[in-house]
């Protein structure tokens, strides 16, 4: 399935990533610029990688599998995504940066107070490892897929490069390198995308609705109308709420100042807009072209995970296949850097240094951030072979049901909370009890078969397991929800230390940052140059491929000429960019 060119694209890319986390190593001078680019980065840095934070490898593997068996619905998410960065734009970004913290678990202890810091620590810290191992899993079924590998040896060997990047790149070397890979990932997506449409077994846009299974654009095909648009609602909510919380606000902590977050989140939206009317467009066309995908990946548990493969080994030209799994690689390796990279700024601020260190050097600190690190990477390692060993479920309902079920109680009170001021400490870790008891009640004792105006006949697997993301959605927005205001009640009996703090948070919220004031040295023209470089020697080395290979399939010379003539624009306007600043 892959080239030689493939094989150079891959090989270049990995010494990219190598040498990215060394070119900003030198940035890494203290636990903030470690651990969020000491809140001096561009926006349009800082949206790039808050938009690759939001997806990963699964993007291509289970949801492309998802495209794959139901069509177009797997676009809802997405566009619940770009709703909950629009909001962001409008209100929650700017103030995210202006909160002036390091670690998100910082601003929980400051609206919340001190034992609300470790509670949140340690639901935090668990729920992004299994978020990180469920993105780990995705990445290694693509890659075992393409390469026809072991699932297992793939987990390592992937994680394994991850952990490397973590480990010695820091916030800096992260969200370089989730600018250069949006744009491999975008680039290569619209050329596949363009190129599945114009297959010759589908002949266009018009052919291409034309021959697609009709459940693929009617959404209620075969399966119960309510249940369908209950699971809609539902994930619109949830990705909505889940966007605009106090642990997510690491993705603008990074940022100059509120101007600059509330641009970074315009950004993603506009990018979380446009991605999924392309990205799914390659494995729908594998389901009409090879309806019985499990006859070409027969080893897979999950063979229509691997669509999104299949499809670019039919249409892609030579070297570009190698070109697409560097891109899907790279959204794997930006969502778990940047869990790895928070995690490690959360454990060493918010315990290591509250507990046992409290006087600490920066060097100290920034080597038990490298340590921990590569700890949790070895746990999330583990945890996703763990995954590959799962009967029954498929990624898609494993990560939907866990996300709304177990990761959405813990994020609640941190999203009500923004909105909500007047409400005891014990508010936060009170709302997460309720909206976990809530959930097992859902995963438990709940039986959808029960309920009669759900279906007229017995609900399948896939409608019972959608009707238990929206109960866990809905359902814990509701009960949190009015849990969470009917803390108000006791207000008044808090400290008056707490009420203190609780005034001074907000009034910082709403305080603009003068950036030259409050950091110092503007580094701007820097990110400007290092990233147009770096676009512009991709663009070489594209170039010296598309040299050197065969151009046998259709549009083979203009998908490169696009893609390197993109890339190289781009990277003269950052670098003249960057210049101009600095002059």
């Amino acid at each position: 399935m892959l080239s030689t060119a493939d094989y150079v694209l891959i090989a270049f890319y990995f010494v990219f990533i190598f040498s990215l986390g060394f070119v900003f190593r030198s940035a890494n001078n203290n636990a903030s610029d470690y651990f969020r680019g000491g809140g001096s980065l561009m926006w349009w840095m800082v949206g790039a990688s808050a938009f690759m934070q939001q997806f990963s490898a699964v993007t291509f593997t289970a949801v492309a599998g998802k495209a794959f068996r139901d069509g177009s619905i797997v676009i809802v998410p997405f566009v619940a995504n770009a709703l909950g960065f629009f909001i962001a734009y409008l209100w929650t970004a700017p103030r995210f940066r202006q909160m002036r913290v390091i670690t998100p678990i910082e601003a929980v202890r400051d609206r919340f107070g001190k034992a609300n810091e470790q509670i949140f620590t340690w639901l935090q810290l668990p729920v992004s490892v299994i978020y990180a191992s469920i993105w780990l899993n995705g990445l290694a079924v693509f890659i075992a897929a393409v390469f026809q590998v072991d699932l297992v040896m793939t987990i390592l060997i992937t994680g394994g490069a991850v952990v490397f990047m973590s480990v010695t790149g820091g916030s800096w070397a992260v969200v370089a390198s989730d600018f250069v890979q949006m744009l491999l990932i975008m680039i290569v997506s619209v050329a596949a995308g363009i190129l599945a449409l114009n297959y010759v077994d589908i002949g266009g846009v018009s052919n291409f609705i034309e021959k697609a299974p009709e459940r693929y654009f009617d959404w209620t095909e075969g399966i119960s109308p309510t249940v369908v648009w209950l699971y809609v609602f539902a994930l619109m909510l949830k990705q909505t709420v889940s966007v605009n919380n106090l642990i997510d606000s690491s993705r603008y902590l990074t940022a100059q100042d509120g101007n600059h977050a509330r641009k970074a989140a315009l950004l993603a939206c506009i990018l979380m807009l446009i991605g999924p009317i392309i990205w799914f467009i390659p494995p729908m066309m594998a389901g009409i072209v090879q309806p019985d995908i499990a006859s070409i990946f027969p080893t897979l548990q999950n063979p229509s995970d691997a669509s999104y493969a299949y499809a670019g080994s039919l249409t892609l030209p030579v070297g570009m296949m190698g070109l697409l799994l560097c891109g899907i690689f790279a959204a794997t390796m930006s969502s778990m850097d940047s869990a790895l990279n928070r995690n490690s700024g959360i454990f060493v601020k918010n315990f290591y240094q509250v507990f046992f260190a409290k006087s600490a050097t920066e060097s100290h600190l920034l080597n038990v951030g490298r340590l921990i690190s590569t700890f949790f990477g070895a746990v999330i390692i583990i945890a996703a072979i763990a995954l590959s060993k799962m009967d029954g479920l498929t990624l898609f309902d494993i990560m939907w049901l866990y996300s709304s079920l177990v990761a959405l109680p813990a994020t609640l009170p941190l999203t009500f909370g923004m909105f909500i001021k007047k409400t005891p400490s014990w508010s936060a870790w009170s709302t997460v009890l309720v909206g976990l008891s809530y959930s097992s009640y859902v995963a438990f004792g709940l039986d959808p078969q029960q309920l009669s105006w759900l279906s007229d006949s017995t609900l399948s697997d896939r409608e019972v397991v959608d009707f238990k993301v929206f109960a866990g959605v809905v359902g814990n927005i509701v009960v949190c929800l009015c849990w969470f205001l009917f803390t108000q009640k006791f207000y008044q009996s808090s400290s008056a230390e707490y009420k203190a703090g609780l005034a001074t948070f907000f009034e910082r919220m709403e305080t603009p940052i003068d950036f030259l004031k409050e950091h110092g040295k503007d580094s701007s023209h820097r990110q400007g140059v290092v990233l147009g470089a770096i676009c512009f020697i991709y663009a070489v080395v594209l170039t010296l491929v598309a040299l050197f290979v065969p151009h046998e399939k259709k549009g083979s010379i203009i998908t490169y000429a696009s893609v390197i003539l993109t890339m190289a624009l781009i990277g003269a306007g950052l670098w003249f960019s960057g210049k101009k600043t600095n002059s």
